[in-house]
């Protein structure tokens, strides 16, 4: 054994833990990672911006483990996390975010899954919901496993997992999921608004390479009670645009473009509506009509026949044209980002 516990030959695991301005809960993220019964790991704190407070929580883990950098200006979720991947030296990489946690075995269940099965570039578990003093909120969790498809999911390898990452969204990868670090061209990251982990889930599964599910819920996704904003998910959805269509033109998802088209169609509708609640009448109608040749529908009608009226009786209304919570429409970080109005995630 070494000085961290780990036994020898245990390849090294990179956690990646990007955080902002949540130092209560960091604490317990970051504790999770530091109870892992498979020691050998580095653990790269991301600070974007954050406070003298969460610097304050790092200074109280005394474990030669953890590298914590600190962004002097806020670089985003996508360049903070992706940035974290490219600095990783492991042969396995994995993504904590500050406000969820990890069973003690999470790691070693999934690292050993992967030793095991070396044509499988990633491995995922389930996961509970949790509330905000860590309780288990278990119908929500019940709807959640079986609203992603993971209650009727076989353990073990999957081959390949196209649909089970970019159709079904099976995979969450932003909490759950540990990566073959090579296996991953992490210089292919475009300047992603957002949902860079559903990028992500496209660069693992293109090849036709394989997956391994540990059926387990061995981590905990945190529900918060705040709000999202429409600007939010403006951001949200532009993301989404820019993956689907780049999507569209990879002959290797080349048998998934029908459900890109009519995702993008939804993203397009879901965006405008934002900005109608904004105010912004004209953004939204420029939205609205490049989405048409994807899907127009009765709530691309009633949009865009709203962004014709005052701004002042938009602001009130779209949001009954809103869609309802749906696989079809969210990807793993969408959610994460409004998990703040939602009760599950993937």
């Amino acid at each position: 054994m070494s000085a961290n516990g780990h036994a020898p030959g245990q390849p090294l695991v990179s956690v990646v833990l990007p955080t902002a301005d949540r130092p209560r809960y960091l604490k317990r993220a970051l504790q999770s990672a530091i109870d892992q019964t498979y020691r050998n790991i580095e653990i790269l704190v991301r600070d974007n911006a954050s406070g003298p407070e969460t610097g304050e929580v790092i200074r109280q883990f005394r474990d030669e483990r953890i590298q914590y950098l600190r962004h002097d200006h806020n670089v985003g979720m996508t360049q903070n996390v992706i940035g974290g991947f490219q600095q990783a030296k492991g042969k396995y990489v994995t993504n904590l975010h500050d406000d969820d946690f990890w069973e003690a075995d999470f790691l070693q269940k999934t690292v050993t899954a992967l030793e095991a099965h070396p044509e499988a570039v990633i491995a995922f578990s389930d996961h509970y919901i949790v509330d905000l003093n860590d309780k288990i909120n278990t119908s929500a969790t019940e709807q959640n496993s079986a609203l992603f498809n993971r209650t009727k999911l076989a353990p073990g390898i999957h081959k390949p997992f196209k649909k089970l990452a970019l159709v079904d969204l099976s995979i969450p990868v932003s909490m759950a999921t540990v990566f073959r670090r090579q296996s991953i061209d992490w210089n292919d990251f475009p300047n992603l608004a957002s949902s860079y982990d559903f990028w992500l889930a496209y660069l693992a599964c293109r090849n036709n390479d394989a997956c391994y599910y540990v059926a387990e819920r061995l981590t905990s996704y945190r529900v918060h009670p705040a709000s999202e904003t429409s600007l939010g998910r403006v951001r949200l959805n532009k993301g989404l645009i820019e993956i689907y269509e780049r999507m569209m033109l990879d002959p290797r998802v080349a048998e998934l473009r029908s459900v890109f088209r009519e995702r993008l169609g939804i993203h397009h509708t879901d965006a405008a509506i934002a900005l109608l609640r904004r105010g912004e009448n004209g953004a939204a109608r420029r939205m609205l009509l490049p989405g048409a040749k994807y899907r127009f529908d009765l709530k691309t009608s009633l949009a865009f026949a709203a962004s014709y009226l005052s701004p002042g009786l938009t602001r009130h209304f779209p949001g009954k044209l809103s869609f309802p919570a749906s696989r079809m429409i969210m990807t793993p970080e969408q959610i994460a980002t409004a998990r703040r109005r939602r009760f599950f995630s993937p």
